[in-house]
C-alpha cells in the first residue's frame, strides 16, 4: 500500500500485494502469502510519552492452517536506530479464523523518534495468505 514498505525473511518466496474484493467490506485487502516471516511496515514521527492505539484486522487463508498472524509496534531513536527497549515493543497474535481486529495500546518510550507499525506473518505454507484491512494508528490526547 501507498505509504508503505515491506521486509521478509525470504524475500524470493514471500509476496506482499493488493487484491481487490477481499478486504472487509468488499475493499481492498493487503495481504502477505508464503512468509516464513515477513510484514508490512508504517514508520510515525512521535514523542516520548504520546499514547497510541494501534488496530489492524486480519484473515488467515486458508482458515484451518496455522501460522502465526500478528501486529507488531516497533521503535526507533531520533538517528533510526532501533530502540534499546525490545520489551516495550507489543506483539498481538491472531486466535481466530474469521475476519478480527488486532489491537495494541502503546505509551512512546524515552529516546524515542518514530513508531513503526508492523502487521505481518510467519510461519505460512508456499499459499497460505493472510488478509489486513482497515489498518489505523490513533493517537490519544490529554
Amino acid at each position: 500500500p501507498r505509504g508503505w514498505s515491506t521486509w521478509s525473511r525470504n524475500p524470493s518466496r514471500t509476496r506482499f500485494e493488493m487484491i481487490g474484493g477481499k478486504g472487509r467490506n468488499g475493499s481492498v485487502a493487503a495481504a502477505i502469502t508464503g512468509a516464513d516471516s515477513g510484514v508490512f511496515i508504517q514508520d510515525h514521527k512521535v514523542r516520548p510519552g504520546e499514547k497510541y492505539l494501534v488496530i489492524a484486522w486480519a484473515k488467515p487463508e486458508p482458515a484451518a492452517e496455522p501460522y502465526g498472524v500478528t501486529l507488531s509496534v516497533r521503535f526507533r531513536d531520533e538517528k533510526g536506530a532501533w530502540h534499546a527497549r525490545r520489551d516495550l515493543e507489543p506483539t498481538v497474535t491472531a486466535a481466530g479464523e474469521n475476519w478480527q481486529p488486532l489491537v495494541v495500546l502503546v505509551t512512546v518510550p524515552e529516546g524515542t523518534g518514530s513508531l513503526l507499525v508492523m502487521p505481518g506473518a510467519s510461519g505460512q505454507g508456499e499459499d497460505a495468505r493472510v488478509l489486513f484491512d482497515d489498518v489505523g494508528l490513533f493517537r490519544f490526547e490529554g
